[in-house]
């Protein structure tokens, strides 16, 4: 028999306010609410979790903003214009602190990070990163 269900149903939760994690899809609200309440006592309630209901099959991206994309959006020049070592690093329980680098930029250090989060988006594993702002050496 065909699967009739016209929602997809997914659990997003927020660690410490700062990274996305998406779970999911879910057939019912009821498998997600589940879901919910697991995450909720298996990892702590100090992470926001949201419910989240789209048309079936529709693809979902969620991502964050670092702080200094969001610089970047008030005053470009000023980053362009700060021209030298600019670094970032990436950290994980798994793997450490990572630092890349260097860019011309503090701006094509934010390309950086954009670049590694997709590859690591690729890899579809559940290892929490924390990505830094641009900083100077």
């Amino acid at each position: 028999m065909a699967d009739k269900r016209k929602t997809d149903y997914y659990v997003l939760m927020i660690w410490g306010d700062v990274e996305p994690q998406l779970h999911g899809p879910f057939g019912t609200s009821e498998l997600r609410d589940k879901k919910a309440h697991e995450l909720y006592h298996k990892e702590s309630s100090t992470h926001g979790y949201y419910r989240l209901e789209v048309p079936r099959g529709t693809p979902v991206k969620i991502e964050t903003y670092s702080g200094a994309e969001m610089d970047a959006c008030n005053d470009e020049a000023d980053h362009r214009n700060n021209t030298g070592n600019w670094y970032f690093s990436v950290s994980s329980p798994e793997y450490g602190s990572q630092e890349h680098g260097p860019y011309d930029s503090s701006s094509d250090a934010i390309k950086g990070i954009k670049r590694v989060k997709n590859k690591a988006r690729k890899l579809k594993d559940t290892i929490l990163r924390t990505y830094s702002q641009p900083y100077q050496k």
